[in-house]
C-alpha cells in the first residue's frame, strides 16, 4: 500500500510510473459472453455516431492533436514563470500569422498552375484525339476487339448478319450555372473558416487547461490507488506517444519536401517550390498520399516537358526518395514510437477513411495507437492488443 502511494506520488511529480523490464500495470476486467455480446453493439453504436456526427468529432480530434504537438512549447515557457493562456494565445497567434503568409506567399504559383490547367486539358484531349483518329488508341482498340469478338460468337451461331451500328446519340449541352457553383464555393469558403476558428479556440482552451482533464480522468478512475496509477500510466504514455509520433512525421515530411524540392527543381519543373510542399504534406497519409502525389507530379511533369520519358523520370525520382525514406528512415524511427503492425496500420486506414474520408486518413495512426495503449492496460482486451502490435 506504501508503495502504491509512493508511486502515484512520484508519477505526480513526473517521474516515470513504472519500473524497467516490468510489464505494464493493467486493469482487471473478466470477459463472458454476456459483456462481449454488450461490447460488440456499444462498438457499432460508436462506430455509427462516429461516422454520422464527423462534423463534431473531427474538429475536436484534430484539435486534441495540435495541442499535443503545441503542448511541449507552452510547459517549456510555463517553466519560465509565463502565464499559460499569454504563452499559448501568442503560440496559437503566430502559427495563423505564418499560416496565412505561407498561403499568401504561394498564392502566386497556385495562381500559374490554374491558369495552365485548361491548356493541360487540352494537350490531353488532343492527345487521346490523335491516337483515337489513328486507331491506336485504347477506346479504338476496345471498339475493335468487342466487334471481333461478336462477329466470332455470330459465325458459331450460325448468324452471318452483320452486326447493328450503333446509333449516333447528339450529345447533350453541358449546363453550366455559374451562380450556383459561386455560391456552393462560398457556402464552402465560410464553412471551412467557421471550423478553422473553432479548432484555433479549442486548441487554446486545451493548451490553458494544462493537466486538468489529466487530473479528472485520474479522480472519476476510481477510490483505490491502483485504478489511479494505472490511469495515470495511460495518460502519460498516451502523452508520450503522440508527441512522439507527431515530431517523427514532422521531421520525415520536412525531409521529403526539401529533398522532392530540390530534385524537381534540377528536372527543371515549374513551381517545384509548390509541389516540394505538397509531397511534404501527403507524407502524413502513409501508403495512399505519397503514390497519389507521385502519380499527380508525373503527370505535371507530362504536360509541362510533353514527353513521357522526363514524367517517367520524374516518377523514377520521387520513388526513389520514397524508398529512401520507407525503407530506411522510417522503420528505423517508427520502432522508437509505436510497436504496431503494418497490416494493422493498413486495416485501420481503411477503416477511419470510411469513417471520416481523407482526414480519416490522417488521423488513423495516431488514434490507433491511443487504442493499443488502452488495450495493453486492460485485461479484457489484450487480445485486441497482441493482432495490433508487432
Amino acid at each position: 500500500m506504501e508503495q502504491t502511494a509512493k508511486s502515484l506520488r512520484n508519477a505526480r511529480k513526473g517521474d516515470p510510473v513504472q519500473p524497467e523490464g516490468m510489464p505494464p500495470p493493467r486493469f482487471n476486467m473478466p470477459v463472458d459472453v454476456r459483456s462481449m455480446a454488450l461490447s460488440v453493439l456499444a462498438a457499432l453504436a460508436i462506430i455509427f455516431t462516429l461516422r454520422m456526427a464527423r462534423e463534431v468529432f473531427l474538429p475536436v480530434v484534430i484539435s486534441i492533436l495540435f495541442s499535443y504537438a503545441l503542448n511541449p512549447v507552452v510547459n517549456w515557457l510555463a517553466a519560465w514563470k509565463v502565464p499559460r493562456w499569454l504563452s499559448s494565445a501568442f503560440l496559437l497567434t503566430g502559427l495563423v500569422v505564418l499560416l496565412g503568409l505561407s498561403f499568401y506567399s504561394l498564392a502566386d504559383q497556385t495562381s500559374a498552375i490554374l491558369e495552365k490547367l485548361p491548356d493541360a486539358a487540352q494537350k490531353v484531349r488532343t492527345l487521346i484525339h490523335m491516337q483515337n483518329v489513328n486507331g491506336n488508341g485504347a477506346i479504338q482498340k476496345v471498339r475493335k476487339a468487342a466487334t471481333e469478338l461478336e462477329k466470332a460468337a455470330n459465325e458459331a451461331t450460325g448468324d452471318r448478319r452483320s452486326p447493328p451500328q450503333p446509333v449516333p446519340v447528339a450529345p447533350k449541352e453541358a449546363m453550366f450555372d455559374l451562380k450556383a457553383l459561386l455560391w456552393t464555393g462560398s457556402m464552402g469558403v465560410m464553412a471551412f473558416t467557421v471550423e478553422f476558428v473553432m479548432m484555433v479556440f479549442l486548441v487554446f482552451f486545451l493548451l490553458s487547461s494544462g493537466n486538468l482533464f489529466k487530473r479528472k480522468f485520474v479522480k472519476i478512475a476510481g477510490p483505490s490507488l491502483e485504478s489511479k496509477k494505472v490511469t495515470l500510466h495511460i495518460l502519460d504514455e498516451i502523452d508520450s506517444q503522440i508527441e512522439r509520433f507527431l515530431l517523427l512525421q514532422l521531421f520525415i515530411s520536412t525531409l521529403v519536401g526539401i529533398a522532392s524540392w530540390v530534385a524537381l527543381r534540377w528536372i527543371g519543373l515549374e513551381q517545384a517550390g509548390m509541389w516540394g510542399i505538397a509531397s511534404a504534406l501527403f507524407t502524413w497519409i502513409p501508403y495512399f498520399g505519397p503514390a497519389v502525389i507521385t502519380a499527380t507530379i508525373a503527370l505535371i511533369g507530362f504536360l509541362q516537358f510533353g514527353s513521357l520519358a522526363m514524367a517517367g523520370l520524374i516518377a523514377v525520382v520521387l520513388l526513389g526518395i520514397r524508398t529512401i525514406e520507407g525503407m530506411l528512415l522510417v522503420p528505423w524511427l517508427t520502432g522508437r514510437v509505436s510497436n504496431m503492425n503494418a497490416v494493422a496500420v493498413f486495416i485501420a486506414l481503411l477503416f477511419w477513411g470510411w469513417i471520416w474520408g481523407v482526414w480519416g486518413l490522417l488521423l488513423a495512426a495516431p488514434v490507433m495507437m491511443v487504442i493499443k495503449v488502452v488495450c495493453d492496460h486492460v485485461e479484457g482486451l489484450r487480445t485486441l492488443a497482441e493482432m495490433l502490435g508487432e
